[in-house]
């Protein structure tokens, strides 16, 4: 069997060994074909196919769509901003004789529509830069002024200008000064409130014209002298300029209630009371005297009825509304009503007390005063013989300990002086002389 198929095998070599055989044409064709849509469907970077083919499509797909938008809204834009002319149709009815107008193509149609939409859009352009070109001006003085105004073309220009921050426009701005007042006039003592609306401002200088000033923004200022004042504001801008803005106030003077009564009636007999009216600068009264009966008498003079402790009110006012009052309580009791004061005392060697006391302190380390009654004004005065002061109180509770300055004063005599006034209304004026001891 192995002898046979050797032979075969020779016998083949022997008569086929040297044939040579070629592929027809379209063989070789259909092989290129094949090889070819082979290379196209494989993605490769070196060669043409489908992926390469798909990507393009969908650039140029991506493209066509962003073209198609871009023109909607620029068609969109201009019908907004400025609709574009219509074109002229001529009539189909035409006279015997007349010529006809030669027909335009629809590209040249076209090219005649799309010039005037460009004619419109750069109108409407040219008009928002104008408005927009066209902002209020600032004169040196500070005031607004809208007679000047700029217009440009230059789309450049107007791209600039929307992209500056506002606070470097306001910084090249110039500053104006102006101010408002919670009120124009008013009683001593006056508060008033003031509000600033300058702009463009860097710094703030109030003058307030009674010898007052404030650098504040908005500052509360107290007018407590009647007279009429000139309030001025000068207000620096970044340019390093001053603008100033003035104001008047005026302020009333208030009045200053006071009256004095006969102590001596005896009004359980149904005598009169004559009533003193020392007011100042006042022009209306109205009297309350405290039995449901009223006056506006300068000085009137009113009978009760019976015996009782009353409560006498004066309200004295101006024709500006300012007004004062005073109360007297209890103004016909027999209560004593009195205030009096040693003439010597001995100061503490070891240093001052302060001037409160104990009432009958057989110390007798302080100098002050024993009152019967209820006192509602008080003020002590103590001077040296050469007349300078070396104390003062307002309150009865504190007296002198003999000290000026936290020094022991010298050895010797010096000079009181007291004014005051009882809930009765009963005024007191006294003087005298006190001797400071020393005790080592």
């Amino acid at each position: 069997m192995s002898n046979e198929k050797i032979n075969i095998e020779e016998l083949y070599r022997s008569q086929l060994g040297d044939f040579t055989a070629e592929p027809s044409p379209g063989l070789w064709t259909r092989v290129r074909y094949k090889l070819m849509w082979q290379e196209f469907f494989r993605f490769s970077l070196n060669t043409f196919n489908v992926y390469y083919l798909a990507a393009a499509a969908t650039i140029t797909a991506g493209g066509i769509i962003l073209i198609t938008q871009l023109n909607t809204a620029d068609n969109i834009k201009t019908e907004n901003v400025a609709p574009s002319p219509s074109i002229e149709v001529p009539s189909s009815t035409e006279a015997p004789g007349d010529a006809r107008q030669p027909e335009t193509t629809p590209s040249e149609r076209k090219g005649l529509i799309s010039g005037r939409q460009k004619s419109s859009r750069s109108e409407a352009s040219q008009k928002s830069e104008s408005e927009s070109q066209g902002d209020k001006q600032v004169s040196a003085t500070g005031k607004t002024s809208a007679s000047e105004t700029q217009t440009s073309t230059d789309p450049a220009k107007i791209k600039e200008s929307g992209t500056e921050t506002s606070t470097e426009t306001t910084r090249n701005l110039p500053a104006s000064a102006d101010f408002d007042m919670s009120c124009q006039s008013g009683c001593e003592p006056l508060a008033v409130t003031f509000e600033n609306q300058s702009v463009n401002a860097a710094g703030y200088y109030w003058t307030f014209g009674d010898g007052g000033c404030s650098s504040e923004q908005n500052p509360n200022y107290v007018f407590d002298v009647p007279g009429d004042y000139t309030i001025n504001l000068k207000v620096t801008g970044y340019d390093g300029q001053e603008y100033t803005a003035l104001s008047e106030i005026k302020v009333h003077p208030a009045p200053k209630a006071y009256f004095e009564y006969d102590e001596e009636v005896d009004i359980a007999r149904g005598e009169p009371v004559n009533f003193y009216n020392y007011s100042k600068d006042a022009e209306f009264y109205e009297w309350d005297f405290g039995d449901d009966n009223r006056s506006k008498l300068t000085e009137p003079i009113h009978n009760y009825e019976a015996p009782g402790n009353y409560t006498v009110k004066l309200i004295a006012w101006t024709a500006n509304q300012c007004y004062d009052s005073v109360v007297v309580k209890n103004a016909f009791t027999q209560a004593l009503q009195e205030i009096v004061f040693p003439n010597a005392f001995t100061p503490n060697m070891n240093g001052p007390v302060g001037g409160q006391y104990t009432p009958n302190d057989p110390g007798n380390e302080v100098f002050y005063p024993v009152i019967s009654g209820d006192l509602i004004e008080y003020n002590l005065r103590i001077f040296n013989r050469l007349g300078y002061q070396v104390f003062e109180s307002n309150n009865p509770a504190i007296g002198w300990d003999g000290y000026y300055e936290n020094q022991l004063s010298t050895q010797g005599v010096y000079i009181w002086k007291v004014r005051g006034r009882f809930s009765n209304g009963k005024t007191f004026l006294k003087s005298g002389d006190v001797t400071l001891i020393w005790l080592k």
